[in-house]
């Protein structure tokens, strides 16, 4: 994560209060949850710009789930995973990680002192046919779906430490129970993109989608 001070709730009130002080009329009603959730927006668009683009800077992105319980995954219920391979799985689902240029955002998951190797993180459909590998079938490795994470040919594990970047960074403060006023997971650079973008005009744009999409979500 880059070292800043600023939270995202320091980051939306300097926009109101920059949009006040332009006595701009394009959004008289504009609450604080409006601008936050727009600045996550283009948070997102501009991470996948980066990603698009092969700027590989995502630890300044990263967040840390710490470490997180696992349980053993019957194979029964799934029909992506052979019977015969062990399989554990995170008790609950965790924050949704950003989709990236082909990849989720897991960017790490490793064992619970954090100085292991850390277990290599493939794509779900990928790990299907890994299972399949005459040579690799029985390594260990993990992959994301459907709100957990999962990790395969290890039985030993209790607790597993996640790393990644995050559609929500907020879903991430409510998920450890930190403050809210947490030091917000962008670059000082982004942010001044963020910012400017928003104040030029884009926010209502912003605004809208945001709400599209949370309209999809719930139908």
């Amino acid at each position: 994560m880059p070292k800043t001070s600023r939270s995202l709730n320091d980051i939306a009130y300097h926009i109101l209060n920059d949009v006040r002080g332009n006595r701009s009329k394009d959004f008289p009603d504009l609450t604080i949850d409006q601008i936050k959730q727009a600045v996550k927006y283009w948070r997102a668009v501009l991470i996948r710009q980066d990603q698009q683009r092969n700027f590989n800077r995502y630890r300044m992105f990263e967040q840390d789930l710490g470490l997180v319980n696992v349980d053993q995954f019957d194979t029964a219920e799934s029909n992506s995973v052979d019977s015969m391979v062990t399989i554990t799985r995170t008790e609950n689902r965790i924050p949704a990680p950003l989709r990236l240029k082909e990849w989720e955002g897991i960017t790490h998951v490793g064992e619970i002192d954090k100085t292991g190797q850390p277990i290599p993180v493939v794509d779900a459909q990928r790990s299907y046919w890994n299972q399949y590998n005459k040579y690799t079938g029985n390594d260990r490795e993990a992959f994301y779906r459907d709100g957990y994470v999962y990790v395969k040919n290890d039985k030993t594990l209790d607790q597993i430490n996640i790393r990644g970047i995050f559609e929500d960074p907020e879903e991430v403060y409510d998920y450890k129970g930190i403050d809210e006023n947490s030091p917000f997971p962008v670059p000082e650079d982004m942010e001044q993109r963020i910012v400017q973008s928003l104040l030029n005009g884009e926010l209502g744009f912003a605004v809208q989608m945001q709400g599209a999409q949370t309209q999809q979500q719930q139908e």
